[in-house]
């Protein structure tokens, strides 16, 4: 798969200009997802890093004030719902502080699944 021109150039930017210790958080999410998901597309969708694989966006994250978004499969996310424990989730979006509260199994889970159904459907 052919990767849009600079796309990669704009995340680290993004990532850039973030404090250190979300720089630190974003960047273990972005290889988290490209080692799960390597035949992803990185790019800026909605101002934010995204992961696509055919026309599909398979996740994206952001830095926000108080905490940072992972946003995934929201039908993925119901399902396995219990795995967040306390943290905060909404419609397919999971809110944490901190990287190792997020239950990394669960997370490249549903990255594979979520890849695996967009490769069907392209």
């Amino acid at each position: 798969m052919k990767k849009r021109e600079g796309s990669s150039k704009e995340v680290d930017h993004y990532i850039s200009r973030l404090r250190e210790n979300r720089r630190e958080i974003l960047e273990k999410l972005r290889n988290l997802v490209r080692d799960t998901i390597p035949e992803a597309e990185e790019n800026m969708h909605y101002r934010m890093p995204s992961y696509h694989v055919g026309d599909e966006m398979i996740c994206a994250f952001e830095s926000q004030k108080l905490y940072v978004s992972l946003y995934l499969d929201s039908e993925e996310v119901d399902k396995n719902i219990n795995s967040f424990g306390y943290l905060n989730v909404g419609n397919s979006c999971i809110r944490f502080k901190r990287f190792e509260d997020l239950p990394i199994d669960t997370v490249k889970a549903i990255l594979r699944k979520t890849a695996a159904k967009s490769k069907k459907e392209n």
